[in-house]
């Protein structure tokens, strides 16, 4: 990293990712949440667009692009946890983004990570695969796999793609902001048309967590953009998937999931991983 408070900065939002998505998944319908969260988002990023300076023309193709895989995201992890346990699901999916997320890096702006970077990048990664695997139920579905392996190369590539708009914008917070309220928007608009105009009145049985999910999110997400523009993508991302230690918090306590030794040698690898990603 190039600065402590990066690092903690980074930390921090993963926290925020983490309770996000524990919100989602103790929901009843997870779309539902997805898109009132978005509604959220979107609806605090708007005012902000009209303020900040404008993007230049060459980066909305970028933006486009983003916005497509992050709709693929939320649709991914929608399915994902309607077939499959939070305290697998999640890390599973997280565990292979930060090497994906690398390796996208490399591929799209030819950054590489020094030795120590990588080694802690792989060290996160499995640390987050052994939580995922330490559990009774490892043969799960096919859809399951398609929806985790999804939901990890949509964020792997959604966040190489922000990486590189960001920077080439010179205006991170536009950036940001367009891109909320843009994704926001057309997420909304995809939960809509999929659930066939029954989507508002679903809204309103899960009001208070939607709210606070989407306040979450709009949060962890900001400060994970502002990161990709200062710091090597693949490092931010694997920091950021540290968020699956607040999952198996929230699991073991809310939701009162078991955590088997495996998932606490996990933890100690993660950890390791993070102090060797910060030097």
């Amino acid at each position: 990293m190039q600065t402590d408070w990066i690092l903690l900065v980074v930390i921090g939002a993963a926290v925020l990712h983490g309770a996000w998505h524990a919100l989602i998944k103790a929901g009843a319908d997870r779309l539902v949440g997805l898109a009132g969260m978005n509604i959220v988002s979107a609806g605090i990023a708007w005012p902000a667009v009209f303020w900040l300076p404008p993007l230049p023309q060459s980066v909305w193709p970028v933006l486009a692009a983003s916005i497509l895989l992050h709709a693929i995201y939320k649709l991914s992890i929608s399915v994902l946890y309607s077939t499959g346990d939070l305290g697998q699901g999640y890390p599973i999916a997280r565990g292979l983004v930060p090497l994906f997320a690398t390796l996208a890096a490399f591929g799209l702006l030819g950054e590489i990570p020094s030795m120590a970077q990588a080694a802690g990048i792989l060290l996160i990664s499995c640390g987050l695969l052994a939580m995922a695997l330490d559990g009774r139920r490892v043969a799960l579905a096919p859809r399951f796999w398609v929806a985790a392996i999804a939901t990890a190369l949509s964020v792997a590539a959604y966040s190489a793609v922000d990486g590189m708009g960001i920077r080439a914008s010179g205006e991170p917070y536009s950036y940001i902001a367009w891109l909320v309220a843009l994704d926001g928007s057309f997420f909304v608009l995809v939960a809509f048309v999929m659930r066939r105009g029954r989507l508002f009145s679903a809204l309103r049985d899960q009001a208070a967590p939607i709210l606070l999910s989407g306040l979450l999110g709009t949060a962890s997400f900001s400060i994970f953009l502002f990161a990709l523009s200062r710091a090597p993508i693949g490092v931010v991302s694997a920091l950021r998937e540290t968020s699956v230690l607040v999952v198996t918090l929230f699991g073991y306590f809310m939701l009162r999931e078991d955590v088997r030794r495996l998932r606490l040698v996990g933890a100690i690898i993660i950890f390791v991983g993070i102090v060797i990603c910060s030097r």
